[in-house]
């Protein structure tokens, strides 16, 4: 039921409620970020080239807070220097180029729609 509210506390009623919303959307996209943090790091894992292994296992997924609201970041904590040449190609020593190896794109997309989704799903309560 709607609280009666006199004209002289309006301002104020209607910060707090906005307040109240702003804090629920923060704490959602804080979870639908730890959410797509853990599945992009596991798509990369799988979807990175396989050389030696050891760039595949090497990323990592984390959320911090700001004062904008939360950030998500997913890096290569191994061999992070790899990942753009890997990517997208780069000239070899003795001419010519690699092929590019696009792992990074497809799941960035993934992760953009999951979190799209996420959002509007959870805003839509």
């Amino acid at each position: 039921m709607a609280e009666k509210v006199e004209v002289s506390a309006m301002a104020g009623a209607i910060q707090e409620i906005l307040k109240e919303y702003g804090d629920e959307v923060n704490t959602l996209m804080t979870e639908e970020f730890k959410d797509a943090s853990k599945s992009g790091t596991s798509r990369l894992k799988k979807a990175s080239p396989k050389g030696g292994g050891e760039y595949a296992k090497g990323w990592k997924g984390k959320v911090d807070r700001t004062n904008l609201g939360p950030k998500m970041t997913i890096y290569n904590s191994t061999h992070g220097w790899l990942t753009h040449l890997l990517e997208h190609g780069h000239a070899k020593r003795s001419g010519g180029r690699t092929k590019a190896q696009p792992h990074v794109a497809p799941v960035q997309d993934y992760v953009e729609k999951e979190i799209i989704d996420g959002l509007k799903k959870g805003l839509s309560r």
